[in-house]
């Protein structure tokens, strides 16, 4: 196809489906694809699209279950036994596009698995401070802002390199989540009701937890105090 209007048709790119040999090809670990050794007869930069094909009877993953699907080296991991048909087309700056390119992977059962370890991350504190004012020997104070904290759950592991998804709950004390599952959130605590000349306080615990592939799970707690003193 003529791209540049010059009246010659160009070459087009090769999409190049591989991946990282060192990668287990073993149920419920990373795989990680590799689209490195496709190529322009111009030394065009490429963008990168993968795609799912087809996968073993029984199987639920689709495309959406491949990490950054558009990327020269995406993830995924399989559930279910048996083989993987994956594609990948290639498209230069000129929007050429590669013929796709078939990778067919067969993934076998894993028999062994280890718990991750889950971390909520540091316990957090806010201050807040609130104006008082006092009039016929009677206090009034406004309210202090309510106080967002960021948890994030990045931190946890799995030894197996196994994609982990993660809940989180409530299990002490009055806040918001902004989310009950993902692996950063956000809680609101708020607002606060301070005394003048004192300081209120108030405590929230979140446990998050994580499970991997296999279903195990591990879970872990972080504790986030919201103070407010009135002045």
């Amino acid at each position: 196809m003529d791209y540049d209007c010059s009246g010659t048709g160009e070459p087009t790119p090769v999409a190049d489906a591989d991946y990282v040999r060192s990668s287990s090809l073993k149920t419920c670990s990373t795989i990680t694809l590799d689209g490195s050794g496709s190529t322009d007869p111009r030394s065009s930069a490429l963008t990168y699209a993968w795609e799912l094909l087809d996968w073993p009877s029984g199987a639920t993953e689709t495309t959406d279950d491949l990490h950054e699907a558009d990327d020269v080296k995406p993830t995924f991991a399989a559930q279910t036994a048996g083989a993987y048909t994956f594609g990948l087309v290639v498209t230069n700056t000129s929007d050429a596009t590669s013929p796709r390119d078939e990778l067919v992977l067969t993934v076998t059962e894993r028999t062994t698995n280890t718990a991750p370890v889950a971390k909520a991350g540091a316990d957090q504190t806010a201050a807040g401070t609130a104006t008082c004012v006092s009039e016929a020997y009677v206090s009034a104070c406004d309210l202090c802002p309510s106080q967002t904290f960021v948890l994030d759950a990045t931190g946890s592991t799995d030894t197996d390199t196994e994609p982990l998804t993660y809940a989180w709950a409530v299990t002490s004390g009055t806040g918001t989540l902004s989310a009950a599952t993902g692996d950063t959130v956000s809680l609101t605590i708020g607002p606060v009701t301070p005394t003048s000349g004192s300081t209120s306080t108030s405590t929230v615990v979140v446990t998050v937890t994580a499970t991997d592939c296999f279903g195990d799970t591990s879970t872990d707690s972080v504790t986030l105090t919201a103070t407010c003193t009135g002045s």
